[in-house]
């Protein structure tokens, strides 16, 4: 992975955390469920307060030197019946920093943090026309489970989305 190394994020990342996500926003609308003008990257108290681990969230970033590449958060499920569960979402790798392995080394710390906090599953949702991305979760072990053809609307026209699972423990 040549000199690209992951770390979880911390307050001190803010504002470059920011500064990627709100680029991913700008680029890739179809990636995120969130736009520029409803982002909660707007409030940087809750950014600092997310990357101090005061809510159930861990955000990870991909580093290329001291630049941040990548982004990926594992959430959890908050609820007694749904804390079994994780969701990544927020993942953005910079076109510069593509090819390299990034994704794939952030989809496994989450992985790895996924196992140590037990969880049974982690999902996700991914744009059905982000092929790429798609791919590389099928990599990870991931599989389609349903497909949302409404998933988002940007500027008028439907996005679908395409909902993926991966089981940390076998199913029972």
């Amino acid at each position: 992975m040549d000199s690209l190394r992951i770390r979880p994020l911390v307050p001190s990342d803010a504002d470059a955390y920011v500064a990627l996500r709100r680029r991913g926003l700008s680029l890739e609308p179809e990636a995120f469920g969130s736009s520029l003008e409803d982002d909660h990257t707007a409030d940087p108290e809750k950014v600092r307060a997310t990357l101090a681990g005061e809510i159930p969230i861990w955000p990870f970033g991909a580093f290329d030197g001291e630049s941040l590449v990548g982004t990926l958060a594992l959430g959890r499920g908050t609820k007694i019946k749904t804390r079994h569960r994780g969701e990544l979402y927020g993942t953005f790798v910079a076109p510069e920093a593509r090819g390299r392995g990034a994704g794939a080394a952030l989809v496994e710390a989450a992985l790895e943090k996924a196992r140590e906090l037990g969880l049974r599953c982690v999902g996700l949702t991914v744009a059905s026309s982000a092929e790429a991305a798609r791919r590389l979760y099928e990599r990870q072990g991931f599989a389609v489970w349903g497909r949302d053809p409404a998933s988002l609307c940007i500027d008028d026209q439907l996005v679908g989305a395409d909902a993926m699972i991966r089981w940390i423990d076998p199913v029972l």
